[in-house]
Order: structure tokens, then C-alpha cells, then sequence
């Protein structure tokens, strides 16, 4: 009778280990998934801030771009002013290069707006 019910208790605890098992299986897997999960949003994390640094990097580029053709867009009326005085087709020729100087400073204005704007909407992802 003592043998039956050690053998019950025995069988009875022997299906807990199993039902542990299985459940800490389980919970092994789901922490694996979780795991690899966090890994690929790291991934994401750093490829989202390497890309912001670039665009950062880029932005800085073009805003010395835009100094230095808005230096020599003031060279330009300051030497337009010289010609204006002087008159003549040298000042013909000098305003047909300051207008193709304009035009390339507002071309650099507007890609210098959409990089700013990539930079934000990629800081904002990271």
C-alpha cells in the first residue's frame, strides 16, 4: 500500500518535472526571441545614428559651401559697384555671373533645406 502511493507520488512529481520543463523550455525560447529582437533594433539604432552623423556631417560641408559662395556673392556686388561706376559690357559680363551665382546659392540653399530636414527626420527615427 506504502509502495502504490510512492509510486503515485513518484509518477505524480515526475509529470511536474515534465510540465517544468516544458514551461522553462518555452520561456528559454521566448527569451532568445526577445533577445535577437533587441540585437536587430541595436543594429537599427546604430545604422540610424551613423546615418545621422553622416548627414550631420554633410550639412556642415554645406553650410561652408553656402559661406563661402555667399562671400563671393558679396565680392561680386562689391566689384559690380566698381563697374557700375566705370560702366560698360565688363559690367554686362560681371551681372550675368553674379545671377549664375545666385541661382547656384539658392540650388545649395535648397539642398542644404533637405539635408537638414533628413537629418531631423533621421535623428527623430533613432
Amino acid at each position: 500500500m506504502e509502495a502504490a502511493r510512492l509510486c503515485g507520488e513518484l509518477w505524480r512529481r515526475r509529470e511536474e518535472e515534465a510540465q517544468f520543463r516544458q514551461s522553462l523550455e518555452e520561456k528559454e525560447g521566448e527569451l532568445e526571441r526577445r533577445r535577437k529582437e533587441e540585437a536587430r533594433r541595436c543594429d537599427e539604432l546604430a545604422a540610424d545614428r551613423k546615418e545621422v552623423a553622416q548627414l550631420r556631417g554633410e550639412l556642415q560641408c554645406r553650410k561652408k559651401e553656402m559661406q563661402q559662395m555667399c562671400e563671393e556673392l558679396m565680392r561680386h556686388r562689391r566689384f559690380e559697384t566698381q563697374l557700375c561706376e566705370a560702366g560698360g559690357d565688363e559690367w554686362m559680363r560681371h551681372k550675368k555671373e553674379e545671377a549664375q551665382l545666385q541661382l547656384s546659392l539658392e540650388e545649395t540653399e535648397k539642398e542644404l533645406c533637405t539635408l537638414r530636414q533628413s537629418a531631423e527626420e533621421a535623428a527623430a527615427a533613432a
